[in-house]
């Protein structure tokens, strides 16, 4: 059981000696970088207490298997190991403390430094945008003019189309009752000639033949 304890106690001093080992004042750059290794520390502190209680755990349970000699021995082992995780949630709260000092230092030197900011003249980039916002604006009202114009052209083109139907119209229907006009004289003067025929053949066939002893 040393190994394992001798093994976990070095990781923590290691731990708490590294994140202890950090200059409390630094820039604001040091202290953002302070943070986030302080941070890694604090949650690494955490994992390996964690850690630390699970193998608690798991040695109460082999203390039912054991002799009354070997458990009295772990028993004072595990006391230690107890005193000192407690010792380690001391150490790990006294330095979360120490990061949110940090931090609070931190937060106060950026808005410090956002304070002191000179303020930009915006002049230029107004200016500049009014520029470009009255050159979009000439640009509408062209494409606008345009639209108007083409919108026009497709009017008239739209009322010459409208008229040439209508011409189209007419003369279909002109050229429809012209061919019923032709249809219909052609039909009368076949009747004609068909009534001019039939009195000529009856005419020719009531007409008396010469005998024979007329002509000798």
């Amino acid at each position: 059981m040393d190994g394992p304890n001798y093994g976990y106690k070095a990781k923590m001093h290691g731990v708490f000696m590294l994140s202890m080992g950090q200059p409390l004042e630094a820039t604001s750059k040091t202290q953002g970088i302070g943070f986030s290794s302080k941070f890694m520390i604090v949650s690494r502190c955490a994992r390996l207490s964690s850690q630390h209680a699970d193998d608690t755990s798991e040695i109460q349970e082999m203390i039912k298997y054991k002799p009354h000699v070997l458990l009295t021995q772990e028993n004072t082992q595990i006391k230690e190991l107890q005193q000192e995780n407690k010792e380690l949630w001391l150490s790990l709260e006294e330095h979360q403390y120490t990061l949110e000092l940090i931090m609070g230092r931190y937060r106060k030197h950026m808005l410090q430094m956002m304070m002191a900011k000179e303020e930009v003249d915006t002049k230029p980039v107004l200016t500049l945008h009014e520029d470009h916002a009255k050159e979009v604006q000439t640009q509408v009202e062209r494409i606008c003019e345009m639209g108007q114009v083409m919108r026009r052209a497709m009017q008239v083109d739209d009322q010459r189309y409208c008229s040439i139907r209508e011409k189209l119209a007419q003369l279909e229907i002109e050229n429809k009752e012209l061919r019923d006009l032709l249809a219909i004289s052609k039909d009368s003067m076949a009747a004609a000639r068909e009534e001019s025929t039939q009195p000529a053949t009856a005419t020719h066939q009531n007409k008396p033949q010469p005998e024979s002893s007329d002509l000798m």
